[in-house]
C-alpha cells in the first residue's frame, strides 16, 4: 500500500513526514500490513497496546531483541540497550536502574528545571522571539538530565555534541562506526568521559544518578562498568530527544491553536492534561520494532515466528476504536484508555516521570514569563530528520514578555 502521493511507506526513512492519512487507511482496511522490506506494520490500538503492555497471551510471542538495530547485527549482552533485552536480563538491569532512578531524585530536580527554563527563555524574550526548539525545547531536557546524572553544567555543550554524534551516526543501528565496535570503540571520547564520572563517583559518592547507578545493588548484583556506560548514554540521548520533541509538539500545537493556549493560561490545572494529550496525539517516538518468536494472531492475521514487526505507536494513538475524535487535541478528554507514547509493561519508559515533570514546569514558566506568543508568518512544520522521532526541527516565534 502506498501513501497518497505515491511513495512507498518506509518507517526507517529519516526524512519522511508522519503519514497520518496512510495510518488511517491501514487501521480501517489492513491493520497488519506487509512493508516492502518484509516487515509487518501493526496499526490498531488493541494490538499495539496489548503487546507493549504485556497483555494477554500474545506478549510471550514477541521479543524486544534487536530493538532499532539493523537485521543481523549481533550485540553482546553488556552492550545492549535496556529496551532490547527480554526476560530475566531485562528484569535484572531494570531493577538496578530503577533502584537508582527513584522518585525522590526526580522530584528534587524541579527547582533546577524551573530555574533553567527561565534562564534559557530570557534571551528569547530579550530578542522578541527566536527559535523555541533550538534555543529552548532542545537544550532544556539535555541540561536537566545532565544535572540529574551529576554532570557539571559547563560540560553540557561538549556532552551534547557527543550525544548528537551518537544519534546521527551508525552506532545505534550497527553497534559500530568507522572508528570501532561497541560504544567504547564507536565513540571513545564519550565513553571515556562517562567512565571517568563513574570512577569518580565510586571514589567520592554524591547524591546524583551516576552515584546511585554505581552503588545500585540487588541480591548482591551490580551494574558493570560497560552497563553503566551504555545506560548513561542511552538515557541521555533517548531522554533528551524524546522530551525535546514532546515540548516542541506541544508548543507548536498551542501556538497554532490560540483557543487552547488561552484555556491553559486561564486554568493552569489543565497543563498535565495538555501534556498527556500531546503525548497521545503526537507521540515523540513513532515506532517500536519487535521480533515474533512464536506464531501469534493480531487483528485476524497470523504472524509467523521469525517475522520482524513494527508497532506503529503513532497510528495506535489515533485509533478511533480507542479514542473519540482521535485526531483532535482535547483538554476535556475523560475516561480514555492510556496512550502508548511511553511504551508499557516491563518496558515502560523509566524516564517518563522526569519527562512529564519537565513539560509541566516548562509550560508553567512559559505562561509566567510570556505575555503573548505567535508563530512567525510563513512558519511551516518540518519533522526532525530521525526516523523514529517525531517533533519539529524548528519553531520560530515572536514573543512579548510580561511586564
Amino acid at each position: 500500500m502506498q501513501i497518497d502521493d505515491g511513495r512507498v511507506f518506509d518507517p526507517f526513512d529519516d526524512h519522511q513526514p508522519v503519514a497520518w492519512e496512510y495510518f488511517s487507511e491501514l487501521r480501517r482496511s489492513c491493520p497488519v500490513t506487509e512493508l516492502p522490506m518484509g516487515m509487518l506494520l501493526l496499526s490498531r490500538y488493541d494490538d499495539v497496546h496489548d503487546i507493549l503492555r504485556d497483555g494477554g497471551e500474545r506478549v510471550r510471542h514477541f521479543s524486544h531483541e534487536g530493538g532499532m538495530r539493523a537485521p543481523g547485527v549481533i550485540v553482546p549482552d553488556e552492550e545492549k540497550l535496556i529496551n532490547e533485552l527480554d526476560g530475566p536480563r531485562h528484569t535484572r538491569r531494570r531493577k538496578l536502574l530503577m533502584t537508582a532512578l527513584h522518585p525522590r531524585l526526580v522530584a528534587a530536580a524541579e527547582p533546577y528545571i524551573r530555574d533553567l527554563a527561565r534562564r534559557l527563555l530570557q534571551p528569547l524574550l530579550d530578542a522578541g522571539g527566536g527559535d523555541l526548539v533550538t534555543e529552548w525545547a532542545q537544550p532544556l531536557p539535555g541540561m536537566v538530565f545532565a544535572h540529574v546524572l551529576g554532570l557539571p553544567e559547563q560540560d553540557y555543550p561538549q556532552f551534547k555534541a557527543w550525544s548528537d554524534e551518537v544519534l546521527a551516526g551508525t552506532y545505534p543501528r550497527l553497534n559500530r562506526t568507522e572508528r570501532g565496535e561497541g560504544l567504547h570503540g564507536a565513540h571513545p571520547e564519550l565513553s571515556a568521559y562517562i567512565d571517568g564520572l563513574a570512577d569518580d563517583r565510586r571514589a567520592r559518592p554524591r547524591g546524583d544518578l551516576i552515584t546511585h547507578m554505581v552503588e545500585a545493588e540487588h541480591d548482591g548484583d551490580r551494574l558493570s562498568q560497560t552497563e553503566v556506560r551504555v545506560l548513561v548514554m542511552h538515557l541521555l540521548v533517548a531522554g533528551h530527544e524524546t522530551t525535546a520533541n514532546l515540548l516542541g509538539n506541544l508548543l507548536y500545537h498551542l501556538l497554532s491553536h490560540p483557543g487552547h493556549l488561552g484555556a491553559l493560561r486561564a486554568d493552569p490545572a489543565l497543563v498535565p492534561m495538555a501534556v498527556e494529550e500531546s503525548l497521545r496525539r503526537d507521540p515523540p517516538v513513532l515506532i517500536q520494532p519487535l521480533s515474533c518468536v512464536a506464531a501469534a494472531t493480531c487483528s485476524g492475521t497470523t504472524i509467523n515466528a521469525g517475522t520482524r514487526v513494527v508497532l506503529s505507536i503513532a497510528a495506535a494513538n489515533r485509533d478511533p476504536g480507542a479514542y473519540d475524535h482521535p485526531d483532535e487535541f482535547r483538554l476535556d478528554r475523560d475516561g480514555a484508555p492510556p496512550h502508548n507514547a511511553f511504551g508499557g509493561g516491563a518496558h515502560f519508559c523509566p524516564g517518563a516521570p522526569l519527562a512529564r515533570l519537565e513539560a509541566k514546569v516548562a509550560l508553567e514558566v512559559f505562561f509566567d514569563r510570556v505575555q503573548d506568543a505567535a508563530l512567525e508568518a510563513g512558519h511551516t512544520y518540518v519533522k526532525v530528520p530521525v526516523f523514529w522521532a517525531n517533533g519539529p526541527e524548528h519553531l520560530r516565534v515572536r514573543l512579548v514578555p510580561r511586564a
